[in-house]
């Protein structure tokens, strides 16, 4: 018992204040400019009818539609360094929109990532001819943050200290960035462009190849690398504007070690989170709390491949066996005026497997487990089942011919704020 409480006091500990930005990348790039992928799209110029012009425009000379002075529709923009965009989009004076360009003499390919609901999406390869310009994101960006990469033969032209996953040389579409990548593709370092928020927040930019954002203020500085003394740990990693922003590591004073992704000092993405208990929790933060698919290596050896998470906290009820033996478990709840019974689930050693996936609503569960035929963990509750095959018993109160009754042991979840989504114990040694 005192190992349960261990681990749920953990899942607590686990709700972090951080964050960790995540994701990967790598690769040469397509050829063929038809097959690029398409991030989605932002918010465009809106209705009106401006009349044509030429107007300067912080990024340079804009040929198009105008309205009281200002570039406002698309049309043709002249940078200050010679290229030219066609179709640049401009919504009363201000550039729309995400940019490639090349002032480079080869061709070059470039990729996005960004937030998409719980996970990061990275898409790539697009192509940006010698000192040509492309748009791979029309329209207002809807979103604070975008990360890119730029690629000359495999290798990095613009990257940066944010990884997602990327193919070498093929185009690709990686719906959801983690600590282990999809097989074909790699984590390379990709750039952060911040378009802030509220009254202050912009609508696009213009991305050289020399790394510089030509459109004014869409790209913080680079991020320079240090140590950070915070009040309950120390930091060590890519630093900016006095706080944690890309890949380091956060030691707790606690002994507690987080190791990932960061922005603005939060964990938002995949990340390793080794708990001052010593159990290791490897999965995607998401503003600072693990969520979805987890990893979790317990300090007894036991190994929960993959626990579901949501705000750090596990659902569902799961077993782990520690035993050198496999172990069958059964579980039996109250599922509207009937009492239901299930089982067996295997459960090899030093593994963990769940009897009962999702948030578990009730407040009430029951378990047993059995190795080599004998009892492990019973109890006073009985439940029908049966004591070999497979079984799924509605009305496990009422015994059939072919079932016995056997007891289970009673888990209570609680009621109210306090009540728990989800159970972890072991077998008995």
């Amino acid at each position: 018992m005192s190992q349960v409480v261990s681990r749920i006091t953990v899942w607590t500990r686990a709700v972090l204040t951080l964050a960790v930005l995540c994701a990967s990348g790598y690769g040469v790039g397509i050829e063929a400019a038809s097959a690029q992928p398409k991030p989605p799209g932002g918010t465009g110029t809106g209705a009106g009818t401006p009349a044509a012009g030429t107007v300067q425009v912080p990024e340079g000379q804009f040929a198009g539609p105008t309205k009281d002075g200002k570039a406002n529709g698309k049309g043709r923009l002249t940078l200050r360094n010679g290229l030219v965009v066609e179709d640049a989009e401009y919504q009363d004076g201000v550039q729309l929109g995400l940019v490639f360009c090349n002032s480079g003499d080869a061709a070059v390919f470039g990729a996005l990532a960004w937030r998409e609901g719980d996970d990061w999406t990275s898409k790539g390869w697009y192509r940006v001819d010698a000192k040509k310009c492309m748009t791979p994101w029309t329209g207002r960006i809807d979103r604070r943050y975008v990360a890119y990469r730029l690629d000359l033969s495999g290798q990095a032209v613009v990257g940066g200290d944010f990884f997602f996953c990327v193919h070498p040389s093929d185009g690709f579409e990686n719906a959801k960035n983690t600590a282990t990548c999809p097989a074909g593709t790699a984590r390379r370092g990709f750039a952060l462009a911040d378009f802030g928020e509220g009254a202050g927040r912009r609508g696009g930019v213009i991305i050289d190849t020399s790394g510089a954002a030509v459109s004014a203020g869409a790209t913080p500085p680079a991020p320079t690398t240090g140590t950070l003394e915070l009040a309950d740990a120390t930091y060590t990693g890519a630093i900016r504007d006095g706080k944690a922003n890309g890949r380091g590591v956060m030691a707790y004073k606690d002994g507690a070690r987080l190791e990932g992704e960061f922005v603005d000092g939060v964990a938002n993405g995949p990340g390793v989170w080794l708990d001052k208990n010593k159990n290791k929790w490897s999965g995607n933060f998401k503003d600072g709390l693990l969520f979805g698919k987890v990893r979790i290596d317990w300090n007894d050896g036991t190994v929960f491949e993959s626990a579901d998470m949501e705000q750090g906290r596990i659902h569902g009820l799961a077993v782990c066996n520690p035993r050198p033996s496999v172990v069958f478990g059964a579980v039996g709840y109250k599922e509207g005026e009937a009492w239901m019974a299930k089982g067996w689930y295997r459960i090899d050693p030093n593994q963990c497997v769940y009897l009962r996936t999702g948030k578990l609503e009730q407040r009430y569960w029951y378990y047993r487990l059995i190795a080599g035929g004998a009892e492990v963990k019973g109890g006073e509750h009985l439940f029908c089942l049966h004591p070999e095959n497979a079984f799924e018993m509605k009305d496990a109160d009422q015994c059939p011919a072919s079932g016995v009754r056997a007891g289970f042991t009673q888990v209570d979840l609680g009621e109210g704020n306090a009540k728990k989504i989800g159970y972890v114990t072991d077998a008995p040694k």
